[in-house]
């Protein structure tokens, strides 16, 4: 999931869509309390992120706090189809 989303980012073609498409899911999860304020400040660092292969680093970073950012990750499908639903 993830690999696809750093791909995302890199592809010119869909980096400005995905990154939006992220932003989105975490102003929702904001909006109705549905995340943890340090999770979505980390994400929201990663997409802002102008160095494109240091959001890549981040978000498929191998530590505790990488595998702990992912389990609540706005690129998910889950997070996705949560979204439409609500």
């Amino acid at each position: 999931m993830h690999a696809r989303a750093v791909a995302a980012l890199r592809d010119p073609a869909t980096a400005e869509a995905a990154s939006a498409e992220a932003l989105s899911t975490l102003r929702y999860w904001e909006d109705r309390g549905m995340s943890n304020a340090e999770n979505i400040a980390a994400w929201r660092e990663i997409l802002a992120m102008t160095d494109t292969e240091a959001a890549a680093r981040a978000i498929l970073e191998d530590s505790e706090d990488g595998s702990l950012r992912r389990q609540n990750t706005p690129f998910g499908p889950l997070a996705f189809s949560f979204k439409r639903q609500g």
